[in-house]
């Protein structure tokens, strides 16, 4: 033991307080480091999310677009949706199951966001706009443009976010990083100048020796700490003594690069070939500039694991010790953070977008294709890939992008045929499935091109199928090496996500030529038959018109506006009102096509005719037209002069449409090759014949002859004909035939032109079956059923007879359909339907009317009688088991049926009633048949339109309370008010209780009422307190037996208590009524005593109409017992009466209950009462009700009858 000196005692002074600075900057670092990680790395992933889910969102879209039937459209949305809630989370914050997200403060950062939240829903409205307007025409069409224009500008909006995040997140972490290096260095210097003090007093007082090294530990400790910050910051950290190259690390520098202690000599040298060559000389420039400029670094760069890979480093460093004298320095030190996995999520996302890019701005395919392999190769420099595209044929693979790999080998492998064995891309076509060599030289399948893969260099080769989204071989993606290499999992995701890029790329470049091919047809087509082509969509309004349809009126196409206006500018204002008529019958379902002959306004000034024929060519499924398109045909010369018609050769031989060509006597002469290939008769099995080789017995001879008639008589006929091929099968046409005259006016010729329009006819025969038939049980639909149902009324009004609507709902389908799936629930609905179907009459239908509901109209009934076998029939046919798949599924039906004539009403409104009924048959037990009853449905009516006029009284405060005191007669003093309801009507004026209330009883409407006026009562009584009335009284609120049962009523009543906190809850009393108590004994009372708890008090009301026991009685918690008003009010007279008051005040003493009587209407009642004991009292001989603010005023001025008190 020694007695420390006063120096001592100081070095351990300052020891110990560097020591505590030391660790509370230590723990003030460490915060600062968790702060960063926790606030921005949720933030980072989030933005991840944002691109990841619109960009799934984009795929899936061009996927259904291009036919997929697999994808819902819903889930595309919801893509969105979920894109959308992780940028508004950003902005606001939120939690999810990925974690919390705090909201950013930063206004640059909330503005970025909200820009990404707008393109999301730019987007969303471009994707909505495609959806909408998707056609088998994509002439002009630019919605395509503007939809990838759309997804492009969010990208461009997401990566912003995503660079400014990173761009804060490093400058914080650049700062922290700051804040550790002068944290060495201040432990450093610390450490130095208590270890110098500590050498300076060794020598004088050897004593104090162990407090010196207690300094020193606690440097150490110091020390230590700070290393403990560093790794679990994930931070590799590195010393260098400048002078000698001795070169210090800690285990997460060795463990960013996969070395151990082993791999390393601790000396400068170990960065030898560690760095990437590209990256090199900027290190050494960049840490020569630190160390001449002395300010402190942080660089991105790259080294090399020892498995190979390239790793990003974010690396840092400062000189921290320089020499006094010549200012060199001589220890550097800094930290290493593995940044690989965002650089790699960068470059990979920079390489994405601008293929995206590429693909929106029409780019050629070799293009598109060479950015995604050189993206890959920038990502991955160790990697050399290709892309090999499957030519027309399936057999060949074709050079599609390898920058990288030798101009050589790129010749020996073009055009090269795929098989098993032919190398990893060849293999990898012809099976469809992924090949991985790592080993070209000892692998069987590169064993032709062993020689060709060595003279390229290559050691090992990857290769992916490129596939469409029907799973078809499109090409193959390959990655090689320089050495023999075997891939990780990131590596297989990484082959799997370019080749979906790449296949997302060539199909839509073929789509893209195909549409483009298909257009430029389409145009030869037009062009080679003269005709002029428009295209309206109707849902952007947009008219693309072709070069034919501008030339016919003189103009060029650039002169022409894409819009319906300028088409009704041009035509004649004496035809503009029959064409917009024309069109307008076709888009509204009047007329099934559009077919006119009208004038239009040339340049010149002039006027063309035109024959404007069109069809809509695309509706919505609720049947709204998207697009319509037509041809204009110059018909100028027909109509001018006739006459004049030459057969032209040209026009003959190229037409589209079959031309046959007859002499006066209707003998053909010649036919065209559009003839031929429509009839089938060839040019020499025509001539000499008459055009009825082709009739095909549709028409009438009365058809015919109306023909010839106009055609003598107008020279012209048009129309559609059904005419039958030479093989047999019947086909229309629409048929134009012109009389050829002489000068004479003489018919010389007949010219008949015919167009096809089978194809035409029968897509309009099923979206006509679409639109009035169900598609999945064939029944008639809804519209079918209104029609057939309209003239079923008119047949009866004429015979005087009946009909039935029969209202049928399936009992248990849902649950069929939730157990066994859409599908089975599908099956049981065909089924069903067919059972149903068979269970009528010839002359009565059935429709399904949507879900498990159908409609069956019964016709010829005489008699309500006449409709039960069927309705019987139907019954079964539902209830009767089905059997899918071993599945056994039995259901039932809910019918109602009303009657018309009986039922005197529209069409709309007997399906009402029936619909009516069938819910009165399911609320009956199901399983059943329920007749529609007129005068229920007035009453019905009534009762409907009198909870209409409650509610609305309810929300318009109509309703009020008046109170009515309680007295003790005996003592003269006021015990309470009772608060009953009053309905303050507009025009009927003050309605009591009994013209209301019984209309919501047992309705939740009455619920409402009673919470009103408990919560208007305890108002009321805090309004009387804060007028400093301080009256005593309690104020009891009748209480609904509905009301009473509610589970959850004490917690409603407390929770309007505690909303009035200035009212002692004493002051408030329940009446609850005799029969609604005894209703549920039990249940009545464990609420009752939850009540009490509050601090209220009950009491039970018309007390002796219940016929309640005494043990009843006893179990009910009701302080307070009201006597029934009709038993008080007669017993002066009633000797039945008296017994029944005498009993219950009898009763109420022997159970130690307070009784009052209701209904006390004169002073000799009271006087009797009091007599029997019973000295609480109210009703109309004490004071009728009253509103609130006449209360006080009366309580002040009342006296209780002089008999009373004697």
């Amino acid at each position: 033991m020694y007695l420390m000196t006063t120096d001592s005692r100081k070095i351990l002074f300052i020891s110990i307080s560097v020591t505590l600075f030391t660790m509370a900057i230590i723990y003030y670092s460490f915060l600062i480091g968790r702060d960063i990680a926790e606030r921005y790395t949720p933030l980072v992933d989030a933005t991840m999310e944002i691109k990841l889910e619109a960009t799934t969102a984009h795929l899936w879209f061009e996927e259904i677009m291009s036919g997929d039937e697999t994808i819902d459209i819903q889930d595309i949305w919801d893509n969105l949706d979920q894109s959308e809630w992780y940028a508004q989370a950003m902005l606001d914050g939120g939690t999810n199951e990925e974690g919390t997200f705090l909201a950013l403060n930063d206004p640059s950062l909330r503005n970025q966001i909200e820009e990404t939240i707008n393109g999301i829903h730019h987007f969303r409205q471009m994707a909505k706009n495609r959806w909408a307007s998707q056609s088998i025409s994509g002439i002009g069409s630019d919605i395509e443009q503007q939809f990838d224009l759309a997804f492009l500008k969010f990208n461009l909006s997401a990566d912003s976010v995503e660079s400014a995040l990173q761009k804060a997140r490093a400058e914080d972490l650049q700062a922290f990083k700051f804040t550790q290096l002068l944290l060495i260095t201040l432990i450093l210097i610390l450490g130095t100048i208590i270890g110098g003090l500590s050498l300076r007093y060794n020598t004088r007082r050897i004593k104090n020796i162990d407090v010196l090294r207690l300094s020193d530990e606690n440097v150490n400790t110091s020390q230590k700490q700070l290393l403990n910050v560093i790794n679990g910051a994930k931070l590799g950290y590195w010393d260098w003594c400048y002078q000698t190259g001795e070169h210090v690390v800690n285990d997460e520098w060795l463990s960013i690069l996969g070395l151990s202690r082993q791999d390393i000599t601790n000396h400068i040298s170990d960065w030898d070939g560690l760095i990437h060559p590209n990256d090199d000389e900027f290190m050494k420039k960049t840490v020569q500039t630190h160390i001449q400029s002395g300010k402190n670094y942080v660089v991105e760069f790259r080294m090399k694991h020892t498995d190979g890979r390239w790793v990003w480093i974010q690396g840092s460093g400062s000189v921290i010790e320089y020499d006094e004298k010549t200012r060199e320095p001589l220890r550097l030190c800094g930290t290493h953070q593995d940044i690989t996995k965002r650089k790699l999520a960068e470059l990979r996302e920079k390489s994405r977008t601008h293929v995206l890019e590429l693909l929106t701005s029409g780019d050629l395919l070799p293009v598109i294709l060479e950015a995604i392999v050189r993206g890959v190769e920038q990502e991955n420099p160790d990697m050399l890939c290709s892309i090999l595209l499957l030519d027309d044929e399936g057999k060949h693979l074709l050079i599609g992008a390898a920058p990288s790999l030798p101009d050589f080998y790129n010749a020996a492998i073009d055009g090269i045929e795929i098989g098993v064995g032919v190398g990893s891309c060849g293999t990898a076509a012809f099976t469809n499935e992924r090949v991985i060599v790592e080993d070209i030289p000892n692998h069987p399948y590169w064993a032709p091109y062993k020689a060709l893969a060595s003279k390229a260099g290559l050691e090992a080769c990857w290769s992916e199928p490129i596939r469409s989204t029907q799973g078809k071989v499109l090409g193959t993606f390959a990655i090689y090496h320089h050495e023999v290499n075997q891939p990780t999992k990131a590596n297989v995701t990484l082959i799997e996500q370019v080749a979906s890029l790449a296949s997302i790329a060539i199909e839509k470049i073929q789509a893209n030529l195909a549409l483009k091919a298909s257009d430029e047809q389409m145009q030869l087509v037009l062009a080679g038959a003269d005709l002029g082509f428009w295209d309206w969509n109707i849902v952007t309004g947009k008219v693309d018109r072709n070069e034919r349809w501008a030339t016919m009126l003189g103009y060029t196409h650039k002169e022409l506006k894409h819009t319906t206006n300028q088409w009704a500018d041009f035509v004649h204002y004496e035809d503009r009102e029959k064409a917009w008529q024309s069109i307008s019958d076709v888009l509204e379902g009047r007329s099934k096509s559009h077919s006119l002959e009208y004038r239009m306004l040339t340049k010149e000034g002039g006027y063309r005719w035109v024959h404007d024929q069109a069809n809509v060519m695309q509706r919505h499924s609720n049947g709204k037209p998207l697009r319509m398109s037509g041809t204009h045909s110059d018909i100028t010369n027909r109509k001018l002069a006739e006459e004049k018609i030459k057969l032209a050769a040209s026009v003959f031989s190229h037409a589209g449409e079959g031309i046959i060509i007859t002499d006066d006597k209707a003998t053909i002469i010649d036919v065209n090759d559009a003839f031929t290939n429509i009839t089938g008769f060839s040019h020499e099995e025509a001539i000499g014949k008459n055009p009825r080789i082709l009739q095909s017995g549709r028409q009438s001879p009365e058809f015919y002859a109306e023909m010839w008639q106009a055609l003598q008589k107008e020279g012209y006929w048009s129309g559609e004909v059904w005419n039958r091929r030479k093989n047999g099968e019947v086909y229309a046409v629409m048929q134009t035939i012109s009389a050829v005259r002489d000068v004479h006016g003489i018919a010389t010729h007949y010219v008949s032109l015919g167009n096809d329009i089978t194809q035409m006819k029968e897509h309009q025969n099923q979206l006509e079956h679409i639109a009035h038939f169900d598609i999945l049980t064939n029944l008639p639909n809804r519209v079918l059923l209104a029609d057939r149902l309209s003239q079923a009324m008119l047949q009866c009004s004429r015979h005087e007879q009946s009909l039935a609507v029969v209202f049928l709902d399936l009992d248990g389908f849902k649950h069929v359909n939730d157990t066994y799936g859409h599908d089975i629930g599908d099956e049981l609905l065909i089924a069903l339907s067919v059972r149903m179907k068979e269970a009528l009459r010839e002359n009565d239908s059935l429709a399904r009317i949507g879900g498990d509901e159908f409609v069956a109209v019964l016709a010829d009934l005489t008699t309500v009688e006449d409709c039960e076998p069927v309705l019987e029939r139907l019954l079964l046919a539902a209830s009767e088991p089905v059997t899918f798949d071993g599945i056994v599924l039995s259901i039932s039906a809910s019918i109602g049926v009303t009657l018309y004539p009986q039922d005197n009403v529209g069409a709309d409104l007997l399906m009402r009633h029936a619909d009516q009924a069938m819910y009165v048959a399911k609320e009956s037990g199901k399983n059943r048949y329920h007749l529609f009853d007129t005068a229920q449905d007035d009453a019905v009516k009534v009762q409907r339109e009198s909870l209409g006029a409650i509610r609305s009284a309810l929300d318009n405060h109509q309703f009020v309370l008046h109170y009515q005191p309680k007295v003790n007669m005996r003592r003269g003093t006021v015990t309470g008010v009772e608060a009953l309801i009053r309905w303050q009507h507009p025009e009927r004026g003050l309605l009591n209780p009994i013209e209301f209330l019984p209309v919501i009883e047992n309705n939740p409407m009455s619920i409402e009422m009673g919470e009103w006026v408990i919560d208007t009562a305890l108002t009321q009584i805090s309004q009387w307190q804060k007028l400093g009335l301080n009256l005593q009284v309690s104020v009891s609120v009748n209480i609904a037996a509905v009301q009473l049962q509610q589970p959850d009523f004490a917690d409603r009543l407390m929770a309007l208590l505690a909303a009035h906190p200035d009212v002692e809850p004493h002051y408030l009393e329940l009446e609850v009524l005799e029969t609604s108590a005894l209703e549920d004994v039990y249940n009545v009372s464990t609420i009752m005593n939850a009540c009490i708890a509050l601090g209220v008090n009950f009491s039970l009301d018309d007390f002796g109409t219940g016929y309640s026991s005494l043990t009843y009685l006893r179990r009910l918690p009701a302080n307070l017992i009201k006597i029934d008003q009709s038993f008080v009010r007669d017993m002066l007279y009633d000797e039945d009466d008296l017994a029944i008051v005498e009993g219950v005040i009898a009763l109420a003493k022997s159970f130690k209950r307070d009784v009052i009587a209701e209904g006390v209407e004169t002073i000799e009642h009271g006087t009797a009462l009091l007599q029997l004991g019973c000295e609480l009292a109210q009703g109309y001989g004490i004071a009728r009700p009253m509103p609130a603010s006449d209360i006080p005023a009366w309580i002040s001025h009342w006296k209780p009858d002089v008999n009373w008190q004697t």
